[in-house]
């Protein structure tokens, strides 16, 4: 009961401070809830990261396809996706062997640099592309690079969440006192 209740207090705050509805977020996160659980991700993370594409734009079965796409591909080191990451000085795996989440391998990404001291920043265009190719592929690339672009935003989503507790509980209170629901009685 306590875990449904902070999941229904983080999905209402995500709906009262993002562009996304409870509906599309929790449609994308059916999409990857599986891979991000092997990916040690929380929900909390799953969330953000939806709500995220979804406020770029992105339709909800897109995003959580997406993200499911590019947690596959670092769980499998496709096209040798893990080796260009550690150019950049990120490693996909933690010292146990256990995958690391998606924002934080974008976190690392965005934070450590190349062998020209460069990070994600301070990259050409055509770099980022090529790094969002190997993570994403070809067809998902374009919400990768939206995600990093996002980065921030998404860890601010996650700072909300962290604060939603009794949320719904809260608007359903008012909800409870409003001429709507006196209409409905």
């Amino acid at each position: 009961l306590g875990n449904t209740v902070q999941l229904v207090d983080m999905l209402n705050e995500a709906e009262n401070k993002t562009g996304a509805t409870i509906q599309t977020i929790t449609f994308s996160m059916n999409q990857f809830a599986a891979s991000a659980k092997l990916a040690n991700m929380s929900i909390k993370e799953q969330i953000a990261l939806s709500a995220t594409l979804i406020e770029k734009g992105e339709e909800q079965g897109k995003a959580g396809r997406a993200i499911k796409m590019m947690l596959a591909r670092l769980a499998s080191n496709r096209s040798d996706n893990n080796e260009l990451l550690k150019k950049h000085g990120v490693l996909v795996v933690d010292e146990m062997g256990n995958m690391k989440g998606l924002t934080e391998i974008m976190g690392e990404l965005k934070t450590n640099t190349d062998a020209q001291g460069r990070s994600w920043d301070q990259l050409t265009a055509v770099e980022k592309q090529h790094i969002a190719i190997g993570v994403a592929g070809s067809h998902h690339y374009v919400r990768f690079l939206k995600l990093m672009d996002g980065y921030n935003r998404n860890i601010q989503i996650q700072e909300t969440l962290t604060g939603s507790a009794g949320s719904a509980m809260k608007e359903y209170q008012t909800f409870l006192k409003s001429a709507a629901f006196e209409l409905q009685v």
